[in-house]
């Protein structure tokens, strides 16, 4: 496999991993009780933990996504340039 194809490969994954991070940060920010209902009656996690939990896991896939996708894909466009 040469290495455009593993850059276009990292470059769709970034696209579609912050297009579902998108959705889903703009889902638990509009249907807010909705999720902490379905949070609450699976894992009994607390009203008050909700808001913290919520900003805690977007900001760790936020993490993921720029580790794992978007770093590799730049560091790629900068080597075949």
């Amino acid at each position: 496999m040469d290495l455009s194809k593993i850059q276009r490969f990292l470059g769709i994954c970034t696209i579609i991993n912050f297009s579902v991070y998108t959705l889903d940060a703009l889902f638990l920010l509009v249907f807010k009780d909705f999720t902490l209902s379905i949070y609450d009656h699976f894992f009994n996690i607390p009203h008050e933990s909700y808001d913290w939990m919520s900003f805690i896991i977007l900001g760790i896939w936020k993490a993921l996504i720029f580790v794992f996708n978007l770093t590799p894909y730049v560091a790629l466009r900068m080597i075949n340039k």
